[in-house]
């Protein structure tokens, strides 16, 4: 995928699911976000776009996608982050609300690295 470009709904449905990832919702008004938005990346955290990892499994820029929210890009860590292994992910929400309604699931997933599907976690 060349940056800028966005997969078509049609060609992220044609993906093997390959893996399960646990994923839980965070706000920017959760702490350590402080309000201010900014994830550890410097970039301003952006609803349908941003998603927290542990980088060692993760790295920054890693695509990845979430059944039943689609395409995610890792931009932030935290200190519970740093104790998380492969496959766990924290997704920004844009509201509390919406936060505590999706919780922590189980949702099918996939990983793309440089562009590429990465494979298994």
């Amino acid at each position: 995928m060349k940056s800028g470009r966005r997969l078509t709904r049609r060609a992220a449905d044609a993906l093997a699911i390959l893996a399960v990832c646990v994923v839980t919702a965070y706000t920017i008004n959760d702490a350590g976000m402080d309000g201010r938005g900014i994830t550890a990346t410097g970039s301003r955290a952006r609803v349908g776009v941003t998603a927290g990892a542990a980088w060692q499994h993760h790295p920054p820029g890693q695509r990845v996608w979430l059944a039943g929210l689609g395409w995610r890009t890792i931009e932030d860590t935290g200190g519970a982050a740093r104790r998380w292994g492969p496959g766990r992910l924290d997704v920004l929400f844009g509201s509390t609300g919406s936060a505590l309604a999706w919780g922590r699931r189980a949702v099918a997933c996939d990983v793309l690295h440089g562009g590429h599907r990465r494979g298994a976690f």
